[in-house]
């Protein structure tokens, strides 16, 4: 996790953010913990400028991942898509990225691409029975 930089906010909704997650597609991707839960970590998606969707997209991506169930697809925890600065919180398991585990080892193990293929393929029958094509 790296450091916020100094254009990224503190705070988004009832949520304080304690570090960048990365980026994926158009939203950047924090770790976010709730006032009155506090311990407990969001990953908080917030498109960013110049290549952000439509508000009406962003409330389209937000709806499908409220639809989508299943062990290995995130849950959709909380959102914002019609605010000043759109977000959305979706649930967040501590872990090394797929890059840093392959920066490490180099190769996965058989069984652990195997473990990997499955949930992604669970995921993606979650996706496909909640009528998304989205890929939240």
């Amino acid at each position: 996790m790296d450091a916020l930089s100094a254009d990224d906010p503190r705070k988004i909704g009832d949520y304080l953010l304690s570090g960048r997650l990365g980026a994926a597609g158009w939203a950047r991707c924090s770790l976010a913990g709730h006032q009155a839960a506090g311990q407990s970590q969001s990953k908080l998606f917030t498109p960013y400028l110049l290549i952000m969707p439509s508000s009406a997209a962003f409330s389209s991506e937000v709806e499908a991942g409220r639809k989508v169930g299943g062990f290995h697809a995130a849950q959709v925890v909380d959102a914002d898509p019609d605010g000043v600065r759109p977000w959305m919180v979706t649930a967040y398991i501590a872990g090394p990225s797929l890059s840093q585990v392959l920066a490490q080892h180099h190769a996965l193990p058989v069984q652990s691409v195997r473990v990997l293929g499955n949930g992604l393929a669970e995921a993606l029958a979650a996706i496909h029975a909640a009528g998304s094509s989205t890929g939240t």
